[in-house]
């Protein structure tokens, strides 16, 4: 079992955090491994205000916006001595409401919500290669249908963009590691040392 938390920071000035992925594995017969994910690939916390003054109006104007896209998979492997090949299927879920409300001075204030749905899923095909203590992997999602809805609007198609990734871990110790991934979206540097693992990413 293994369990990530996240500690993101948009400018280094404004904080906040998340759980960011489990996974678990179960051992099936000699070689073959199975085992279940779940994974947080947008979470949002967005707040915003502004104030009007004029001779007619005066209001704060507010803006925030709440809710995720989440993962949740079963994945399949075949282990040997080198080489790791696997397979994954994930159900994606998801929802986010922009709430914008404006606090007149004089005047009834006046509040709006819009909800987007996100459903769908998606299929992926990984493997890693072990050469003495570098352990070079890497992860495809070849297909994915994802759909976005509004509230009591018709669902319309909707792309996530999963770029073909790539890392590599070196063992320098039992259980300890230095690990590095990176695609055209993000990177990441860590190090697993036992059962603590800790990162750093950055996404451009």
């Amino acid at each position: 079992l293994s369990v990530n938390f996240r500690i993101f920071s948009d400018d280094y000035t404004k904080i906040g955090g998340n759980l960011s992925s489990v996974f678990f594995n179960i051992p099936i017969v000699s070689g073959f491994i199975a085992g279940g994910s779940f994974n947080t690939l947008y979470d949002c916390a967005i707040q915003g205000y502004s104030f009007y003054s004029d001779e007619n109006y005066v209001y704060n104007n507010y803006f925030n916006r709440k809710g995720g896209l989440y993962r949740f998979g079963g994945y399949a492997a075949k282990t040997s001595e080198a080489l790791s090949l696997g397979m994954d299927f994930n159900i994606l879920n998801g929802k986010i409401d922009d709430i914008w409300w404006i606090d007149f001075e004089k005047y009834y204030n006046v509040y709006d919500t819009v909800t987007t749905y996100f459903r769908g899923y998606s299929v992926g095909f990984g493997f890693s290669f072990d050469v003495a203590k570098l352990s070079l992997g890497g992860y495809f999602c070849p297909y994915q249908k994802i759909e976005k809805r509004y509230e009591d609007k018709e669902a319309e198609e909707f792309e996530l963009d999963s770029p073909l990734r790539f890392g590599v871990n070196y063992s320098f110790a039992d259980n300890k590691k230095l690990m590095f991934s990176v695609d055209r979206r993000e990177g990441l540097i860590g190090l697993n040392y036992g059962f603590i693992r800790l990162g750093y990413g950055r996404i451009y």
